[in-house]
């Protein structure tokens, strides 16, 4: 064998990749979140939370929010559009497990594409 490609990895497969050339050329031009997809896309089977101003205050240094009715084990939380965080609830309350607060890709740049399994 004188040559190995992977054909798919972890949800993508070889007609998501782009060149390097592609790359840089978007870069170039200020197009690169047209190719590539934000951080929320390997999250989304977790359910979003749109976060309060007050709400932001607090998670925006890195602390736990409470969340009304909501109950699921594990949300992705949204300040103004954008993905900053997976949170985990944990006593009643969300606590940070990843963040994101560098992030500023918008939840509907990128290539919009399905998620595969």
């Amino acid at each position: 064998m004188s040559q190995l490609t992977r054909q798919q990895s972890g949800g993508f497969t070889l007609a998501d990749c782009v060149t390097l050339d592609e790359l840089q050329t978007a870069a170039a031009a200020g197009t690169v979140n047209q190719l590539i997809d934000g951080v929320d896309w390997a999250y989304a089977q977790l359910p979003a939370v749109d976060l309060t101003p007050a709400q932001w205050e607090i998670v925006g240094h890195g602390h736990s929010f409470l969340a009304d009715g909501l109950t699921a084990p594990r949300v992705r939380v949204y300040w103004q559009d954008v993905m900053k965080g997976v949170y985990r609830l944990v006593d009643g309350a969300y606590k940070p497990e990843t963040m994101y607060l560098g992030n500023v890709v918008p939840r509907t740049a990128g290539r919009q594409r399905p998620r595969q399994k």
